[in-house]
């Protein structure tokens, strides 16, 4: 899930830490703590949201992603184009979302690391049970073709 992270590497207490100051500075000097609570708590709810709501979009659009990937992956085995090439391909023709993860793959390959560590990578990468299912059959299926 490191994709999904937020931009600063900012935790939930950083933000409880922060909320609670600006409510006690707002208590000393409007004096009314029903303010200060409720400023409090909208501060720190909308940064969590915003991440909550950045995560479910993220996952989302991978979902819908995946349907392709496996139409491509399929039609580019029964056509006789070697896996790695099908999945190089998918850096170019892929749906829009997985394109870097596919072009950080091709690159992989392409440098002499090994099919199976570069699968057991790219399993990291992806955020759905989905993709993940999807990856450890590649690898564990090619581990069987050589």
């Amino acid at each position: 899930m490191r994709h999904l992270r937020p931009k600063a590497d900012i935790h939930k207490w950083q933000y409880a830490i922060a909320s609670s100051v600006l409510g006690v500075m707002l208590w000393a000097i409007f004096g009314s703590a029903l303010l200060a609570i409720s400023v409090s708590v909208i501060a720190i709810a909308i940064p969590t949201e915003a991440i909550r709501y950045r995560r479910s979009k993220t996952i989302k659009d991978e979902r819908e992603g995946w349907p392709m990937v496996i139409d491509h992956l399929l039609s580019g085995v029964n056509s006789g184009v070697s896996l790695q090439q099908t999945l190089s391909d998918l850096s170019i023709r892929g749906p829009e979302q997985f394109k870097t993860h596919f072009q950080d793959i091709s690159s992989e390959m392409s440098s002499g690391a090994s099919f199976a560590e570069v699968m057991k990578r790219a399993r990291g990468e992806f955020h759905t049970s989905g993709a993940d299912q999807v990856l450890g059959v590649i690898a564990y299926q090619y581990r069987d073709w050589e």
